[in-house]
């Protein structure tokens, strides 16, 4: 038995035919509680935090892995990148190889 993923997906033209496709996951704080509970932000240790943002890293993988990169065909990877969406870090996301001209969104219900 497969977990099941309800998720509303959207794909737009990024306006640069050249570049990489971009993938972002949206999850709602009570489903990253569910994979791992986020250290409190004044005694969470750079350790703890650092662990809980590969756990969450990781679960939006396997989104990605279910709901995108079935249709995109075998050749797609996803890569993660602190500075997928801005270079100055502040979006996070997945940058695809083997795809490009498109940004898409996975909002998490």
């Amino acid at each position: 038995m497969t977990d099941l993923i309800l998720a509303k997906v959207v794909k737009r033209s990024s306006g640069k035919p050249d570049r990489k496709t971009r993938v972002h996951v949206s999850v709602p704080q009570k489903r990253e509680d569910e994979i791992c509970q986020q250290p409190h932000f004044k005694d969470g240790s750079d350790k703890e935090w650092a662990d809980w943002r590969k756990q969450q890293v990781t679960a939006q993988r396997k989104v990605i892995d279910a709901c995108v990169l079935p249709l995109l065909g075998d050749e797609v990877k996803a890569n993660f990148s602190q500075k997928a969406g801005c270079p100055c870090g502040c979006s996070p996301g997945f940058i695809l190889t083997g795809h490009s001209g498109s940004d898409i969104w996975i909002d998490l219900k």
